[in-house]
This record gives C-alpha cells, structure tokens and sequence, in this order.
C-alpha cells in the first residue's frame, strides 16, 4: 500500500492540461517585454522572441509564405486566447508555407511564439494602421475554439466554481475544456 500512494500522488498531481507552447520554446520568450509597448513601437522590439495569440482577420498568401492578420487577444496560463472584446490590436504572423484560408479562415484562434521581424504600415479600412510582424516558430490553430460558449461559474456540491475532476479530485471550473 506504502508504494501505491506516491504512485497515485504522481497520476493525481502529474495529470492535467498542458500549455499550447512547448516548453523549450516558452523558456526562451521575453516576458519582461510590455506587450503594449509592442503595439505602439514594433521596430524597437525587432528580434524579440514574443507570445501572441488572437483571432484571425484575414490570411493571405504569397510565394513561399502565408501571412495571417489578426486581433490580439490575452493569454491565460495554458495559453488560451481570450474571447473577449479586448485587444491591444492587431498583428500579423508569417509562416513560410502555405496555409489554406479556408482552414485559416476569419474568426478562428491562433497561438503562436516567434521573432518580431518588423512593423509594417497598412490600413484598417480607411485608417492607417501600424502593424507588428512576427515570424512564427511554433503556431497553433485551436480547433473549435469559438463555438462552445463560456457557461460560467458552475454551482455544484461543493461550492461555487468547483466540480469533481476526472480522477476524482476538485479542480477549479474552465470552461474552455468543458
């Protein structure tokens, strides 16, 4: 029985959502970087290693590249985007392949770690805009992300916020792995 426990213990504890990003690839972006400072003086930032995540916008294609606009959306800590209104702005990440757009389509999420390359002046709609370029190391498009709706707080036996857990143990209510 002595040697059953830690064994639960590490299945117990050891299990459990993992983040987006790899780890080795997560160790090496600049957290100290302030995200806002980004979207208002993308060139001093050139070849800063970034985390960014959000919705696409638009995917266009080039040769021998694919470039997705998107709205910036918060991370939480498995490196969720937000669903939320709230954004810093918009941002475009490069890959060098060929994305379908309609995998890549408008609305979808994304996650991605990569180098800030440059800004590069456009428009939205009619208003210039200035956007930070990120070539993407490791990219994610997050698979039916936006349909499930966020349910809220779930009020269970014990408590608010808490429901029994796959092995048995509380875990605190996410809805984005309901």
């Amino acid at each position: 029985m002595r040697r059953l426990i830690p064994v639960l213990l590490a299945v117990v504890f050891g299990g459990g959502c993992a983040h987006l990003i790899s780890d080795s690839l997560r160790g090496q972006v600049n957290i100290n970087l302030p995200l806002k400072q980004l979207f208002n003086t993308p060139e001093k930032f050139q070849d800063s290693r970034v985390m960014l995540g959000g919705v696409i916008v638009k995917t266009n294609n080039f040769p021998g590249r694919t470039e997705i606009e998107l709205v910036e959306k918060e991370l939480d800590h498995l490196g969720y985007p937000d669903r939320g209104d709230i954004s810093l702005g918009r941002f475009i990440f490069v890959r060098q392949e060929f994305l379908d757009p309609q995998i890549y389509a408008k609305g979808r999420y994304v996650v991605g770690v990569g180098r800030v390359e440059s800004a590069r002046e456009g428009k939205i709609d009619q208003q210039p805009y200035r956007y930070p370029v990120v070539f993407a190391e490791e990219f994610h498009l997050l698979q039916n992300y936006s349909s499930p709706p966020n349910r809220g707080t779930y009020y269970g036996p014990l408590g608010p916020g808490f429901r029994r857990g796959g092995f048995g143990l509380l875990f605190p209510y996410n809805s984005y792995f309901w």
